[in-house]
């Protein structure tokens, strides 16, 4: 099952080199979502994340990020 994000969730984005060993990681927020392929067998979204480490834009696929819940603060 694909992980769907909303625009504006908090994400850890995950940079990996050609043989799957992460070569970056850090957090950043979705800008936008983009659907590809629809009614193939290869239909998939792309993310564009904002990363807060290096102030930049990349496009990711969903299973390159991992959302991440903000805790709750406590009343």
């Amino acid at each position: 099952m694909t992980k769907l994000f909303e625009i504006a969730d908090l994400v850890k984005w995950y940079d990996y080199y050609d043989d799957e060993n992460v070569r970056d990681a850090g957090l950043g927020v979705v800008l936008d979502a983009k659907h590809h392929g629809r009614a193939t067998d290869y239909e998939y979204t792309s993310y564009m994340v904002y990363k807060f480490k290096t102030g930049s834009k990349q496009s990711f696929p969903s299973f390159d990020l991992e959302e991440i819940i903000p805790p709750v603060p406590k009343r």
